[in-house]
């Protein structure tokens, strides 16, 4: 199945044969992730973001204080796609669709508030380093 995420196309000019909905497009016919999919991509931006959020606190260490602000974008970018996913499965939650809780999806959670975590750790770490350089 071919999935294609709104950032990587211009919707201006889709052809017929697709169907664009709000985070993927699909040939000829509806596409809804699974929550499976869903978990996944939560976990993959999450551990992004995290990776970042650490990189930014190796870059201060190095006193290399712009870099860390960059990697801090990036973990807050990563963040914001687990959420934007996230949000998806309370919308879908809010219009009576049934949510089956799997541990897929609270090992999900998980990873995205352990990012959260760690890139705001990061902010306070990188401003103490600010302070020293």
């Amino acid at each position: 199945m071919l999935t294609i995420s709104l950032y990587d196309i211009d919707v201006s000019r889709k052809e017929e044969k697709y169907e664009v909905y709000r985070d993927s497009v699909n040939f000829k016919g509806r596409f809804k992730l699974s929550i499976e999919e869903m978990s996944f991509q939560i976990i993959l931006h999450g551990g992004n973001a995290r990776t970042s959020a650490m990189e930014a606190i190796q870059h201060a260490k190095d006193g290399e204080l712009d870099i860390a602000e960059q990697k801090i974008q990036e973990a807050n970018k990563e963040i914001g796609e687990a959420h934007r996913t996230q949000t998806d499965l309370i919308e879908r939650e809010a219009r009576g669709e049934k949510t089956e809780i799997r541990l897929l999806l609270i090992h999900a959670q998980d990873h995205l508030m352990n990012a959260m975590t760690v890139k705001d750790l990061a902010q306070e770490v990188i401003e103490l380093y600010k302070r020293i350089h």
